[in-house]
């Protein structure tokens, strides 16, 4: 590691010299610029403790606190050291760590901008303590790198295995040798193009004081050559007359035509003739010696072989990933192509944890559950699967299932379709049509897509609060098309970025909807956490760009929380039966039914569901009518006594001073967002605000897979 340090510039205190020693130290290769100011777009300075530009492409924004002592705070505190506020430029390290992160990024970007790589630069913020510093500090990282964790804090004697545990993508990996680590030094901290890195690196403070530090004692200076005359001795002039003497190779009065051939005393002279045989003495040619490489080989070839053998289901232990769990699920609610090569990747890279179950060839099973055509939407299944942690690996490839996987407890690691970390919904008409989004009325007709789909549900549904249209719903994406073409809808939904077919126009684009990500179970060990986390991220590329992801930071999904809650609002205050439907809840008052299945009488297709809600005082009866097609696309049974028992939560509306009633029963007409609270799946419901009984089919079908997220 070199380090570099502003002229004439001494670090602040002895913690920072501390940092200065193990960095000079390690066995980190690059550059670490310490107390470099740099500046933002705005042209605020920022003096940063350290920045790590490290082989093969790692970027790192050190922030040193010299506090040690128990840490407190959260990520939106203000943090305290045994109860002295730790100093920070902003509310708390974490937070002036991230800022001198994204001042970085701002420099590094115009040098990876002709890569088309700007997005995909990583700056990795690292809070570096005192070792006798301890950590209370929710959602950090502690000693060790974890992508996806926002807070990442180590001692100062954990830094450099930290680091080393930080990878780096392909692209950005190729581009950074591409453009060479002197050039980025050099441009990131303002330093002139034909700079000597290394000149300045050998200057600094840290690698004088080890220059200084020599085995050998220093000996005595040198004598002049006025003290010890013998030490410089008077140049003696040379005459002609001292000069060697060339001879003439042509003697006087010498043929010149003929050439001179001269003697070779290193010829071999021919030996004399034996006495009695004018032939010359015959010599004895000696036996080739017996070789003894081959046999030496072979033998060494066999023991090799031998020892091989022995040893390889040890070797193979070695190079391989060992976990403890035995089967490995991926699941998702996307295409099972996807994934099917990833599936194979960590097939052969995974082994058991215990060698003995490795040496007797012992496998570990990597099971993919994923959607294929043909198949109605897994939605449900797959929110099910991750309430009850039956997926160690979650390809969420939709928001609604990623907030679900963060609300059980799994961990990000990398976000879905990096290039896109986000897109929108969209409303489309045919060329032909005036309609204006500001205008709609009950006159038109709307097509959406799936109850569970972001972008053709729930953000067409908010948009369209206060509203009043006819509605079909649970359609796939070409059927709302065919409908919008054919003039049986007037306005139909999609995503933008996706073609339209020709004779549409979009009518009106939604706001931002957050992209998904990937997640692994919490029921994982920790080692079996960390090796999956280590075999996903180190991937091949072309196997990641197949699953759809890459490394990256996860999405917000704070706002769109709050209109998953408003849709619950108008899907439990409106009946999809009856058109026009209302998109407001108008005088209804919005509240849950919570409690126990205990009743279930069948009536043909429909069933009524008996809900017991239990209080301190005193326990009530509930009803509720669902039709068994809406409960079985929302939930995975054999029976519906199966789910007697069970614990629900419908969300529902009622006239202001009203509330449930077993005369009358609430009738649910299609699935969305509410939960089965203990059990293997989930039960997502509308409501109507009406109806009472056992009514008649309802408008829409199941279809396949939706495509697109």
């Amino acid at each position: 590691m070199k380090i570099l340090l502003p002229y004439q510039k001494k670090l602040n205190n002895s913690f920072e010299n501390d940092l200065n020693r193990t960095l000079q130290r390690s066995n980190l290769e690059g550059y670490a610029l310490l107390s470099f100011s740099f500046s933002d777009s705005k042209g605020k300075l920022y003096e940063i403790d350290g920045v790590l530009v490290l082989y093969p492409g790692i970027f790192i924004c050190l922030e040193a606190k010299n506090y040690a002592g128990v840490w407190t705070g959260s990520q939106n505190e203000v943090w305290k050291c045994d109860g002295q506020e730790i100093r920070a430029i902003g509310t708390n390290p974490y937070v002036q760590s991230r800022t001198y992160a994204l001042v970085l990024k701002e420099r590094l970007k115009p040098l990876f901008c002709p890569y088309g790589l700007e997005s995909k630069i990583f700056v990795n913020p690292i809070i570096v303590a005192p070792d006798q510093a301890q950590f209370n500090i929710p959602r950090a990282t502690i000693n060790q790198f974890e992508y996806g964790s926002r807070i990442i804090i180590c001692n100062l004697s954990s830094l450099e295995k930290t680091i080393a545990e930080i990878g780096v993508n392909d692209e950005i990996k190729n581009a950074f040798a591409w453009i060479g680590i002197d050039a980025i030094v050099r441009h990131i901290s303002g330093l002139k193009s034909d700079t000597n890195l290394d000149e300045l690196a050998s200057n600094s403070p840290e690698s004088n004081e080890s220059q200084n530090l020599s085995e050998n004692p220093p000996q005595n200076p040198p004598q002049s050559s006025s003290q010890n005359p013998n030490l410089n001795p008077p140049i003696k002039p040379i005459k002609r007359s001292d000069l060697p003497k060339i001879e003439n190779p042509h003697p006087p009065h010498a043929d010149r035509s003929k050439p001179i051939i001269k003697s070779n005393p290193l010829a071999v002279k021919t030996p004399p003739a034996h006495p009695l045989n004018p032939k010359t003495i015959p010599t004895r040619t000696p036996k080739p010696a017996k070789s003894t490489v081959w046999p030496s080989l072979l033998k060494g070839s066999l023991f090799s072989i031998v020892i091989l053998i022995i040893f390889l289901p040890f070797l193979q232990y070695v190079l391989k990933t060992p976990i403890t769990q035995k089967t490995i699920v991926i699941g998702s609610v996307s295409w099972e192509k996807d994934y099917q090569p990833l599936q194979d990747f960590l097939e052969q890279k995974l082994i058991p944890a215990n060698p003995l179950d490795a040496l007797f060839g012992e496998d570990i099973t990597v099971t993919l559950q994923a959607s294929h055509r043909g198949h109605d939407s897994r939605y449900p299944e797959a929110i099910g699967k991750i309430r009850n942690h039956q997926w160690d690996i979650v390809f969420s490839y939709s928001p609604i299932i990623a907030i679900e996987a963060e609300d059980q407890g799994y961990q990000f690691i990398a976000p879905m379709f990096p290039d896109t970390p986000g897109y929108q919904s969209t409303f489309f008409v045919r060329e032909d049509s005036q309609i204006k989004f500001e205008q709609l009325s009950s006159e038109y007709t709307i097509a959406l897509g799936d109850f569970f789909s972001a972008s053709r549900f729930y953000m067409p549904i908010y948009d369209l609060y206060g509203s009043s249209l006819h509605v079909i719903t649970n359609l796939s994406p070409k059927t709302i098309e065919n409908l919008v073409q054919t003039g049986k809808a007037d306005i139909g939904v999609g995503v933008l970025n996706e073609k339209l077919p020709k004779g549409l126009k979009i009518l009106k684009t939604s706001r931002h909807i957050p992209g998904a990500g990937v997640y692994l179970s919490p029921k994982l060990s920790q080692q079996d956490f960390r090796q999956i986390r280590r075999l996903l991220l180190n991937a091949p590329s072309e196997i990641k760009k197949e699953a759809n992801y890459d490394r990256g930071l996860p999405s917000d999904y704070q706002n769109f929380r709050k209109i998953i809650s408003r849709v619950r609002e108008v899907s439990a205050c409106s009946n999809f039966e009856n058109s026009p439907v209302a998109f407001t809840c108008g005088d209804q008052v919005i509240t849950t039914i919570e409690g126990e299945l205990t009743n279930i009488e069948i009536s043909g297709e429909w069933q009524e569901l008996t809900i017991t809600q239990s209080s301190k005082k005193s326990n009530s009866l509930c009803k509720v009518v669902v039709r068994d097609a809406v409960l079985n696309m929302a939930i995975d049974y054999t029976s519906v006594f199966d789910l007697q028992f069970r614990k629900f939560r419908f969300y529902v509306g009622y006239p202001k001073g009203k509330s449930c009633s077993p005369s009358q029963p609430k009738l649910i007409i299609s699935p969305t967002r509410s939960k089965l609270l203990n059990s293997y799946s989930s039960l997502l419901f509308f409501n109507s605000d009406s109806d009472r009984g056992f009514p008649g089919n309802p408008v829409g079908t199941a279809h396949e897979v939706p495509e697109e997220k």
